[in-house]
């Protein structure tokens, strides 16, 4: 083969690999770091990872209509955009992370329970300092739990009703009628329009927010953090052990920081801006 046919050969070959590579980046970001709009997978071990999915800045309206109770509409602005989990943090992830298994009910694709809101914070703590010292950690952002409005919002996926996806709560979590009293593994039901799997039902997802009935909003907000100060911490989601009220996409349950509810509450991970507390 002449210099030249090689040369040939060699030059298409690298234009094939750019290629390659420009579509892996586009479907599934930077092998390196997480990518804006892209679906990140966070490394946790050999055999353990953690799916993320972008979510867009937006607008949405928070809370529940007057047909349902206590949660006062308002108009929400998301400004900047974030990651959160797919699935519920699985006992495999926690383990991990985290080398220990808290959980009650075993399974290692089940959501991990039976932790605190500071045990929660912690997971996020060693994962933002585990990113940043591998530089993988986009410039100001960290691992965080979501905070109410970050969750709810991921959780209508631009729905208005009571459950989000298609509205049909059998369809898409594990409650108090469907459940057999027990959780089951993660992304066992249908997925909502933005693919987040398990938003209602399965275990209490943890929020980043203090609770203060008197602090939620009325008015039109943008990027809302809740109270400065409080004595309890947000849950959202319901869970297997609660009925179909609870598991409602405005619903709030909110319990103390420290609180272990054996089998009960679990948490999903953020990637969002770290001047959102």
């Amino acid at each position: 083969m002449s210099f030249l046919k090689i040369t040939a050969a060699a030059t298409r070959a690298a234009f094939t690999f750019a290629a390659l590579a420009a579509v892996l980046f586009a479907t599934t970001g930077c092998c390196n770091h997480p990518a804006a709009g892209s679906q990140w997978t966070l490394r946790l071990s050999n055999n353990v990872s953690l799916e993320m999915l972008p979510v867009a800045a937006g607008s949405f309206t928070m809370g529940s209509p007057s047909s349902e109770p206590s949660e006062a509409q308002h108009r929400v602005r998301i400004t900047r955009s974030y990651w959160l989990g797919k699935y519920e943090v699985t006992q495999a992830q926690w383990q991990a992370v985290m080398g220990s298994a808290p959980s009650y009910f075993e399974g290692a694709q089940h959501p991990v329970e039976s932790v605190t809101w500071n045990d929660a914070m912690e997971f996020c703590a060693k994962l933002t300092n585990q990113e940043r010292a591998a530089g993988r950690l986009p410039t100001g952002y960290r691992y965080t739990l979501p905070t109410e409005a970050q969750w709810e919002y991921a959780c209508r996926a631009g729905t208005t009703g009571s459950y989000g996806g298609s509205g049909n709560l059998n369809e898409m979590g594990w409650h108090a009628a469907n459940s057999g009293d027990k959780t089951h593994d993660v992304g066992g039901k249908s997925p909502n329009a933005w693919g987040f799997y398990d938003m209602h039902g399965n275990v209490w997802e943890w929020c980043s927010d203090w609770y203060d009935s008197y602090c939620y909003p009325s008015g039109s907000v943008s990027d809302p953090t809740g109270p400065n100060s409080g004595s309890d911490r947000v849950l959202r989601g319901g869970s297997w052990h609660y009925d179909s009220g609870c598991c409602r996409s405005a619903y709030r349950l909110y319990f103390s920081p420290s609180l272990r509810n054996i089998g009960g509450m679990g948490f999903r991970v953020a990637l969002a801006p770290a001047s959102v507390r």
